[in-house]
């Protein structure tokens, strides 16, 4: 929480108000300037929204790939079809 600098009263943003909402513990201890106790396992936390994130990239990539080459395939047999019809043996 900040203070406002033109009064020695407290200035209540937005945000505090949201993270007070969220969880007012975790609001106080931050008001209160205390390190979190779970750092650690925010940090794996981190780590693995950040691993789950580049597989959710990786597999929107494949399925786009996937994607076009089911197009090309398919042009591909129109394009054979039409050489068949017009151009029979």
């Amino acid at each position: 929480m900040d203070t406002g600098t033109d009064r020695d009263t407290p200035h209540v943003s937005a945000s505090d108000i949201s993270a007070y909402v969220y969880c007012h513990r975790q609001w106080w201890y931050a008001a209160q300037d205390l390190p979190s106790l779970s750092t650690p396992a925010m940090r794996r936390g981190s780590a693995e929204h950040e691993h789950i994130q580049r597989q959710v990239t990786d597999a929107r990539q494949t399925a786009r790939a996937a994607r076009g080459l089911g197009c090309a395939t398919a042009l591909l047999v129109v394009v054979l079809v039409a050489a068949i019809l017009v151009y029979p043996w």
